[in-house]
């Protein structure tokens, strides 16, 4: 699996750790209360993306839609 992307109710460090477990690159926005948090460079690394380099982030996670809609009947 190369890229993991989903809503932002998948955020969380569960969800990071399980897709950084199968070393999938994570495409899932922030809630607009989160913050960057420390403790994980994971975290922090996909804040950093998120927030500061969207032209970067948002193809990948428009991936997520594209694919959501061919699987539609």
């Amino acid at each position: 699996m190369a890229e993991v992307s989903a809503d932002k109710a998948y955020i969380g460090q569960t969800n990071l750790d399980a897709a950084a477990a199968v070393e999938a690159e994570v495409y899932i926005p922030f809630k607009s209360n989160m913050v960057d948090h420390p403790k994980s460079p994971l975290w922090t690394k996909l804040f950093h993306l998120y927030s500061y380099r969207q032209d970067e982030f948002l193809p990948h996670y428009h991936k997520r839609a594209t694919r959501n809609r061919r699987s539609r009947p």
